[in-house]
C-alpha cells in the first residue's frame, strides 16, 4: 500500500468512525423525555410558542418573537457543527433560503454550539443565513426536544475526539433532537417535524410547500 493509499485508507476510516459515534445520539433511550411522549418530541401544530431568547455570534440577545413579529419564521434545530448529518442538512438549506424569504417568511438555525463554535460552523459551510446560539438549551426545551447524551454514548463520543460539553455554551452534554418548526406571527406552530432519530429530518421542499399553504 502506497503513503497516499494509506492516508486515504485513514481518513476515509476517521470520516466512518465519526459518523459511527453519531449514531449513538438521538435514540428515544437518549433522551430526556419524562414529561414528553417519547415516540414524538417537539411541539405540535397549534401549540403556542412560549417566549425565548437566543444569542447571535457576539453573544447579544435576540428574542425569538421578532424573527416572526411580522412574518412567518422557519426554524431549524442543530446538534453542532461536529454532526456531518447536521452539516449536511444546514447544507441543503443553502439552496431552500431565497425560497423562503421570497414566500415572506424568515429563517434561522439553532444550535446550543457556543458563538465562537457556531460561528465557525457558519465559515466553514459557507452558510448565508442567519445561525443563533440556544446557550441554556431553554429553546430546546421551549419546543420539547432537548435531550442529555447518556453515559454510555458520552464515553462513545470521547472515544472518537468528539466533546459536545467543550462545543456547547452550557457547558454540558445536552443537545436538542433535530427538529423543523414554522411559526406564524401570532406565535402559532404551524408546521413541526421532530425526531428522536437524528437520521430523520424535514425535506426543506416539504417545509417550502407547507409554507406555501401558510401564505396561500
Amino acid at each position: 500500500m502506497t503513503r497516499i493509499t494509506r492516508i486515504i485508507a485513514t481518513c476515509a476510516a476517521a470520516t466512518c468512525a465519526l459518523i459511527a459515534a453519531c449514531s449513538g445520539i438521538g435514540s428515544k433511550s437518549d433522551a430526556d423525555t419524562a414529561a414528553l411522549d417519547p415516540d414524538a418530541p417537539g411541539l405540535r401544530v397549534g401549540d403556542q410558542v412560549p417566549p425565548v431568547t437566543l444569542v447571535d455570534e457576539n453573544g447579544s440577545e435576540i428574542l425569538l418573537s421578532t424573527l416572526y413579529a411580522d412574518k412567518p419564521l422557519v426554524l431549524v434545530f442543530y446538534r453542532g457543527g461536529w454532526c456531518p448529518f447536521c452539516t449536511r442538512a444546514l447544507k441543503d438549506w443553502r439552496d431552500h433560503v431565497d425560497e423562503v424569504t421570497q414566500l415572506g417568511a424568515n429563517f434561522v438555525a439553532v444550535t446550543p454550539e457556543s458563538p465562537d463554535n457556531f460561528a465557525k460552523t457558519i465559515d466553514k459551510n459557507k452558510l448565508d443565513y442567519t445561525v443563533l446560539g440556544d446557550p441554556t438549551l431553554a429553546a430546546a426545551r421551549a419546543f420539547h426536544v432537548h435531550f442529555t447524551v447518556d453515559e454510555a454514548t458520552k464515553e462513545q463520543y470521547e472515544s472518537y475526539g468528539i466533546d459536545v460539553a467543550a462545543n456547547n455554551s452550557s457547558g454540558t452534554w445536552e443537545l436538542p433532537a433535530p427538529g423543523t418548526f414554522i411559526i406564524d406571527t401570532d406565535a402559532i406552530v404551524r408546521f413541526a417535524d421532530a425526531h428522536w432519530d437524528y437520521k430523520i429530518r424535514a425535506a426543506p421542499e416539504d417545509v417550502i410547500a407547507a409554507l406555501k399553504e401558510i401564505a396561500e
